[in-house]
């Protein structure tokens, strides 16, 4: 599924873990970008807030390739998850 075409959601929050959310694979978190821990901070304040990456950036105020790298860093801490877009009928 093509980048621009999907949205993102928050599904967790842990205040606690957000500064070291991001697992390395060997069992200890890496900090989180100060960049990423604004965006969650965006999210947790909207709750159900769903975007794509090109809308992400135009909010966020950043490219949208910063976007979608904050989204994917989100994504990987289990911070956000990735829904398919629901057609409007």
């Amino acid at each position: 599924m093509p980048t621009e075409l999907s949205a993102v959601q928050i599904t967790t929050s842990s205040g606690n873990r957000l500064a070291t959310a991001v697992g390395n694979g060997v069992g200890a978190p890496e900090p989180m970008s100060p960049l990423a821990i604004r965006v969650h901070g965006e999210y947790m304040e909207m709750p159900g807030l769903r975007l794509t990456v090109r809308q992400a950036a135009r909010l966020f105020g950043m490219a949208p390739d910063a976007a979608d790298a904050v989204l994917h860093e989100l994504r990987r801490a289990s911070l956000l998850a990735c829904s398919s877009m629901v057609p409007l009928h």
